[in-house]
């Protein structure tokens, strides 16, 4: 929702860490926004904005504002058109759903866990009645697998089979906290894929190769599910589709990563700080030892390839922050058509769109195949 000021603005929530950085810079580079800098530590708050403004001018300000606290964040997000949720570390429950509504702001939300969506959910009502546009699972992935899948099926009514490979590098993170979110959401991953209907996985029997960019080169990846690509199938006419993922370590693959997901189902969180340890020596040390992340699409009609598309970039924040922007860019459009509501990002932000703004970025995408 747009105030009525010339220059919009766009709060940050967690602007001061990685991601939100990442987010909040690339907002300033690429776009004429203000940003505000949002968080409960307002030392730091202040300080990032002041480095931000030194980088990219003098668009940018802080606010206190805790994501747990429904009035206080509601304050703090006054005058704002969209608000970004960057930060995936809290302590209880968001009460960002709340506030947007008090607000009466738009949101773009990164958090990728099934909670989150769940607390949205709560309060979708609320949301649509407040003509608020709400958009979860927002960037890298999940957010660009749906939107692939969704382009391959616009240009080519009729494709029966859609793969997507992901891969993430972590080989140039410098802070063990870089990777335990991540290592948090592995025991939530289900080992689905669609054929006919979604079925149990297997990590012996479905298991896929890709040939990365970043200098990985060929890995075998492994089926799990997110939450924005359940419906497609049936709503497309789909037969089959599956997203695989994979590191680029033999190490995080077949040692760290299981044995994470054994320790959670014992105690969620149980070691949490040594694997996030383990997992950047592997990356660093054993496999490609590549830093970034992509993502490709594959789609074919009768066992014929037609269409094939890939995402990637060195930067892993950067290939994260880049779909938020584009997101923020098609809310704040004047002829944005997003609808009112609750949405995964992937599935209503528009294809071609979103892929030429990454392009704009500085993001590496491809599209080849035959024409529709």
């Amino acid at each position: 929702m747009q105030p009525s000021s010339a220059l919009p603005t766009v709060a940050v929530i967690g602007g001061y860490g990685g991601t939100g950085r990442a987010i909040a810079g690339a907002l300033l580079q690429h776009s004429e926004l203000a940003v505000r800098i949002v968080g409960r530590d307002l030392g730091r708050a202040e300080c990032c904005a002041s480095e931000l403004a030194a980088a990219h001018g003098a668009r940018v300000e802080a606010r206190r504002g805790d994501a747990t606290d429904a009035a206080g964040l509601a304050e703090a997000l006054r005058e704002v058109s969209v608000v970004v949720m960057a930060t995936t570390a809290l302590r209880a429950p968001s009460a960002l759903p709340q506030a947007a509504v008090a607000a009466g702001t738009d949101v773009v939300d990164i958090r990728p866990d099934g909670a989150a969506l769940t607390e949205a959910s709560a309060h979708g009502g609320a949301v649509a009645e407040r003509g608020i546009r709400y958009l979860a699972q927002a960037g890298f992935s999940p957010g660009l697998p749906s939107l692939l899948v969704r382009l391959a099926a616009s240009r080519h009514p009729g494709i029966d089979a859609i793969r997507l490979g992901i891969v993430l590098g972590m080989a140039g993170a410098t802070n063990p906290e870089q990777v335990s979110s991540f290592l948090e959401l592995l025991p939530e991953m289900r080992c689905r894929v669609y054929d006919g209907a979604w079925r149990e996985g297997s990590y012996s029997r479905d298991v896929e190769t890709f040939d990365f960019p970043l200098g990985i080169g060929v890995r075998r990846c492994y089926p799990y599910l997110i939450e924005e690509l359940e419906a497609l199938p049936e709503e497309l006419g789909v037969k089959k589709l599956g997203i695989y993922g994979a590191g680029t370590s033999w190490f995080t693959d077949m040692l760290v990563t299981p044995l994470a997901v054994g320790l959670h189902k014992l105690r969620p969180g149980l070691l949490r700080r040594p694997l996030s340890r383990m997992y950047l020596w592997g990356a660093r040390h054993t496999g490609a030892r590549a830093s970034g992340a992509a993502l490709l699409m594959d789609a074919r009609r009768a066992g014929a390839p037609l269409l094939s598309a890939a995402v990637w970039s060195a930067d892993a924040y950067g290939v994260t922050a880049a779909p938020v922007v584009a997101a923020v860019r098609q809310l704040l459009a004047p002829s944005s058509r997003l609808p009112a509501g609750l949405s995964a990002m992937g599935r209503v932000l528009d294809p071609e769109a979103t892929l030429d703004d990454l392009r704009s970025q500085g993001i590496s995408v491809t599209v080849e195949g035959a024409e529709p």
